[in-house]
């Protein structure tokens, strides 16, 4: 299983935070603002995913995708 938490990210040209092909994964408590694309991003095989207590804002896409 793979965690990420307790992060500020903020700025940038991509994600926030991106995953793919991940089982288990946790995604908690972080802030993510003012990303170019997505705040989060879930892609393609990423089962049992956990998305929770976040605050995602000013992003240019969405804030979870």
């Amino acid at each position: 299983s793979t965690n990420i938490l307790n992060n500020t990210i903020q700025g940038g040209n991509g994600y926030g935070i991106y995953s793919e092909n991940s089982n288990y994964i946790t995604i908690s408590q972080n802030q993510i603002t003012s990303m170019n694309s997505d705040g989060i991003r879930l892609q393609t095989g990423c089962t049992s995913a956990l998305v929770d207590s976040n605050t995602i804002s000013s992003n240019n896409n969405y804030g979870i995708y």
